[in-house]
């Protein structure tokens, strides 16, 4: 059997995050399945500067052994600074 289907990737947690500026950020990831192969490795690209207020956005990308591209997905970690009032 010839593998023509490319492997899907979903989130852990929420595709759209507001972090709290200068707290330690810690990544929920990102799962990928396909119908061929029992484990499809996972690559992220991007980062989050917890030290700098911004929108930052995390890349998931994800081939199978076959060589099939799964559609990127991303997530988007909004970096702000919450006054007490």
């Amino acid at each position: 059997m010839i593998d023509t289907k490319a492997p899907v990737i979903t989130l852990s947690g929420p595709a759209n995050i507001i972090h709290q500026l200068g707290d330690l950020y810690s990544d929920a990831g990102a799962t990928a399945s396909d119908i061929v192969d029992a484990s499809v490795l996972i690559t992220t690209s991007g980062s989050v500067d917890v030290t700098a207020v911004g929108t930052y956005t995390l890349t998931y990308s994800a081939v199978d052994a076959a060589g099939n591209q799964a559609a990127a997905i991303t997530r988007e970690v909004q970096v702000k600074s919450f006054s007490e009032k």
